[in-house]
């Protein structure tokens, strides 16, 4: 009797209604929340044109963009999709830097793709060799599979872009790029 109520009961948690992105806000650490609530988002979030028609779908757990995601055109084709991924999982190559709510996003439209991860700790950017070494991860773990030849780093007040050749050798340079709220830099 216990496994006929379980089983109903599970049905039933896998059929919640999609989000709408106009109901999310994103806070403090890169998290997003129902709006007005201290709720994490949890699931799919869908994002609608005037018209009322879904052009994106996105899943969310935890408040982080984790899962596949995808963009459609008026004719329901894909335009580009992708995934997110807990940038936690980096975190033993990192000597001691903590990746908490950090997260991998791979981008992919047509042949082209692009790999960014938002880093909710700044000692990341305080020195380039750990912004190498999160790159190095990274490209190690999708370059190949999605010819990815750099990856962009980001957070509140900081845009970082590491190509592939600044992995490659210790001659690498940087470029600074500051703007009134943030400065970009190139790591090459």
């Amino acid at each position: 009797m216990k496994i006929y109520v379980f089983i109903p009961l599970l049905l039933l948690a896998g059929c919640r209604p999609a989000i709408d992105m106009e109901d999310v806000e994103n806070r403090a650490h890169g998290l997003s929340y129902i709006r007005g609530t201290r709720q994490l988002v949890n699931g799919k979030v869908i994002v609608k044109s005037a018209a009322g028609k879904i052009i994106e779908v996105h899943r969310f757990k935890n408040g982080q963009p984790i899962g596949n995601w995808y963009s459609y055109s008026d004719e329901d084709k894909i335009l580009s999709q992708g995934f997110g991924a807990d940038a936690k999982k980096y975190e033993p190559k990192m000597g001691g830097i903590t990746l908490n709510h950090s997260f991998v996003s791979i981008n992919q439209t047509g042949d082209f793709a692009y790999a960014t991860c938002y880093v909710d700790n700044t000692a990341v950017f305080e020195q380039p060799r750990h912004l190498l070494r999160l790159s190095n991860e990274i490209l190690k773990e999708y370059a190949k599979k999605y010819r990815l030849n750099r990856v962009f780093l980001y957070d509140d007040a900081h845009e970082y872009t590491v190509d592939a050749s600044a992995l490659l050798n210790n001659d690498y340079k940087i470029d600074t790029i500051k703007g009134r709220d943030k400065k970009t830099v190139f790591i090459q």
